[in-house]
């Protein structure tokens, strides 16, 4: 069944970038003036997700980078600046990273 799946593109890396967006998304809408805290505190909620996912899946520091670059090409194609979608990919790469 993976095999299958791979044939036609998908991955759970893919589901998981969606739901990390989406949840991004509903906590810091694009067009809405946030200040630093909360985006702070937005990129804090996401990254915190984003580690149990990774835990529970199981995945390595590939499968992880891979993830944070899906969502922070989702973030882009959602209306945000490049640089608050950069920063969220950084931060997802570090802490995911580090999580061990």
């Amino acid at each position: 069944m993976k095999r299958l799946l791979a044939l036609v593109g998908w991955h759970p890396v893919d589901e998981v970038a969606e739901q990390l967006a989406t949840e991004f998304f509903r906590l810091v809408p694009p067009k809405k003036a946030a200040s630093e805290a909360v985006m702070a505190k937005a990129i804090d909620a996401v990254v915190g997700h984003a580690k149990g996912h990774r835990r529970k899946l199981g995945w390595g520091f590939v499968t992880s980078t891979r993830c944070s670059n899906a969502v922070k090409w989702r973030v882009l194609e959602r209306g945000y600046p490049a640089d608050v979608a950069e920063t969220l990919a950084r931060a997802l790469a570090v802490a995911m990273s580090q999580d061990r």
